[in-house]
C-alpha cells in the first residue's frame, strides 16, 4: 500500500513539528477518517456494479463502522478560522454513531494545533485516495503503523514525558510472541502498554481471539494505542489510564502479562506501599521491598500480583535487575526459592531507538514444574542496520528452538539448577553462566598429565637441592 506509506511520509515531512509520537495522533485520526470514507465509497461503488438493482444503503449497513456525510464535508471547512472546534465536534458525533469507539477521538483536542497545520494535513489527505480494497493492504497498513518510529525516524518518546520505551521494536515483539504459548479465550494484559504493539503481536498468534487489557500512564500514548487497535479492527480491548505501580486499575487476574517496562525509573516507594495498602494490595511486595532509587522490582512484583495462579509473565528489563545487590538481591533470591523465574534471555545492545544499552527478557512462571533456570545469550544474534540492531527470522528461530529444547548449548545457553543460582547469590547475569566459545580454553588432558608429571619431577629436584644446602649449613 505505497499510497498510504507515501502519504504518511508527505504528512510528516511537511508538518515538521510532528517530531514526537504522541503528536502524530492528529495525523492518524484524520487519516483514519479519510480511510473510512474512501473505503466506504469504494465498497459502495463495487456494490452498485455488482447489485445494480439492490438497495445499496441496506447493504452498506453491515459495515462495522458507521460514518455519515463525506470527506468533502471536512474539506469544505478547512478555511474556517475555528477548524479545530469543527473537528472536535465532528469526532464527537462520530463517536456517538459508533459507541465502540468511545473515548478515542474525543480525548484529542484539535485546537492545540495551528489552523495552517491542520489545513496542510487535510490538503495532503484530500489529494490521495486511501481506500483499503483487500486484506493485503490492511496488513500493510498495520505493519506500517507498528513500524512508524523505525521507518520514519520519528522519536519514540513523547513531547511531555521522557518515556524511553513506548515502542517495542517489532522484531523483539515477534521473538516474545514466538517463545510463549497462548490459547484462544485467554486473558492477556500489558500494564505498561505504550503503543500496544507488543500485545498485538502476541495476540496475533490466535487471530486476536483473546481478551486484552492495557494500561499506560501517558494519555497521549494510550490514545495512540487505542488507534493502533482500531486499525487492527479490534474494538473490545479494555484500556486504563494510570501508573501501574500506583494504580493497578484492573482488579482482574491474567493468564499472561507482557511488558516493556520503564527502565530503572525512580519512585517514592514508601508512598506507593501506603497507596497499595489503602487499596487493599498489602501483599504485593511479598518478595521484598524495592529500593527507592530503582522501581524495576516494584513494577515486576505489581504485575506478578496481577497474574492468576498458573499465569506467565514476559518482561523486557535493563540488565541491572539481574545482578544489583542490596534489597534487589534478596528479592531475586526469594523469587528463586519460590521457583517462579523460568528463563533469562540476554538481548543485543542497540535494539531500541532511544537507548544503546543491552537489555534482557525475563520469563516468570507461577506454574513452573522444573527446578532450574535457562540462560540464553542472544547478544550476538542480530543484523546491524542504519539506526539499530535487529533480529531477523533466522535469529528468532534459533533463540526459540533453544528455549523450547531447554538444555545447555555450548556458547549460547546454560541450564542451571535453582540451587546453583542461589549459590551464586541469586546473580542472574547470563554471561556468568554462558561462556563464549572463544573464551573457553581447549585442554588436552593427556598433555596436561605429562605437564603435571614434569612439574612434579622439578619439584622433587628442587626439594633435593633444598635439603642438600640445609645440610651444608648445619655442618658449618
Amino acid at each position: 500500500m505505497h499510497k498510504i506509506s507515501k502519504t504518511i511520509q508527505d504528512l510528516i515531512s511537511q508538518t515538521n513539528k510532528y517530531k514526537y509520537i504522541d503528536q502524530l495522533i492528529y495525523i492518524y485520526s484524520l487519516m483514519y477518517i479519510k480511510i473510512i470514507f474512501d473505503t466506504t465509497q469504494y465498497k459502495k461503488n463495487e456494490y452498485e456494479k455488482k447489485y445494480p438493482h439492490q438497495n445499496i444503503e441496506r447493504l452498506m449497513k453491515n459495515q462495522p463502522i458507521i460514518i455519515e456525510g463525506s470527506w468533502e464535508d471536512i474539506y469544505a471547512k478547512i478555511r474556517l478560522p475555528g477548524i479545530g472546534y469543527f473537528l472536535n465536534y465532528y469526532f464527537m458525533q462520530f463517536e456517538r454513531l459508533n459507541p465502540i469507539l468511545k473515548g478515542i477521538f474525543t480525548e484529542i483536542d484539535f485546537n492545540k494545533i495551528e489552523n495552517e497545520t491542520l489545513r496542510n494535513i487535510i490538503e495532503i489527505l484530500n489529494f490521495n485516495f486511501l481506500a483499503i480494497t483487500k486484506k493485503e493492504e490492511q496488513n500493510e497498513l498495520i505493519e506500517l503503523i507498528e513500524n512508524i518510529p523505525f521507518n520514519f525516524n520519528i522519536e519514540a518518546k513523547t513531547s511531555n514525558i521522557n518515556s524511553e520505551n513506548d515502542f517495542t521494536p517489532p522484531d523483539v515483539s515477534k521473538l516474545i510472541s514466538n517463545i510463549i504459548n497462548i490459547k484462544e479465550g485467554e486473558h492477556l494484559a500489558d500494564l505498561t502498554c505504550g503503543s500496544g504493539g507488543l500485545l498485538l503481536q502476541v495476540a496475533k498468534k490466535v487471530n486476536y481471539k483473546v481478551e486484552m487489557t492495557l494500561q499506560d500512564n501517558n494519555i497521549q500514548i494510550l490514545l495512540f494505542c487505542k488507534l493502533n487497535f482500531l486499525l487492527h479492527n479490534i474494538y473490545d480491548a479494555k484500556f486504563y489510564k494510570g501508573n501501574t505501580i500506583y494504580q493497578n486499575i484492573s482488579m482482574e487476574k491474567f493468564d499472561l502479562i507482557v511488558g516493556n517496562l520503564p527502565f530503572s525509573a525512580q519512585n517514592n516507594i514508601k508512598e506507593i506501599i501506603n497507596e497499595n495498602m489503602y487499596l487493599g494490595y498489602d501483599n504485593i511486595y511479598q518478595y521484598g521491598i524495592p529500593p527507592a532509587s530503582k522501581s524495576d522490582y516494584a513494577f515486576i512484583q505489581t504485575m506478578l500480583h496481577s497474574l492468576n495462579d498458573t499465569g506467565k509473565m514476559v518482561v523486557i528489563m535493563p540488565l541491572g535487575v539481574l545482578s544489583r545487590g542490596g534489597t534487589e538481591e534478596e528479592i531475586r533470591k526469594n523469587m528463586l526459592k519460590e521457583n517462579i523465574i523460568e528463563t533469562i534471555i540476554l538481548l543485543p545492545a542497540n535494539m531500541f531507538r532511544t537507548t544503546l544499552i543491552k537489555t534482557c527478557i525475563i520469563i516468570f512462571n507461577k506454574n513452573k514444574k522444573h527446578n532450574d533456570v535457562l540462560f540464553i545469550d542472544a547478544s550476538k544474534q542480530y543484523t546491524k542496520t542504519r539506526y539499530k540492531n535487529k533480529f531477523e527470522d533466522i535469529h528468532i528461530g534459533k533463540i526459540t528452538n533453544i528455549l523450547k529444547a531447554r538444555k545447555t548449548v555450548s556458547g549460547i545457553s546454560y541450564l542451571a539448577s535453582v540451587k546453583e543460582v542461589l549459590e551464586n547469590e541469586g546473580n542472574l547475569n547470563v554471561t556468568k553462566y554462558v561462556i563464549e566459545e572463544e573464551k573457553k580454553i581447549n585442554i588436552n588432558t593427556d598433555i596436561l598429565k605429562i605437564q603435571i608429571q614434569e612439574i612434579e619431577e622439578k619439584l622433587k629436584e628442587i626439594q633435593k637441592r633444598k635439603e642438600f644446602y640445609l645440610k651444608k649449613l648445619e655442618e658449618k
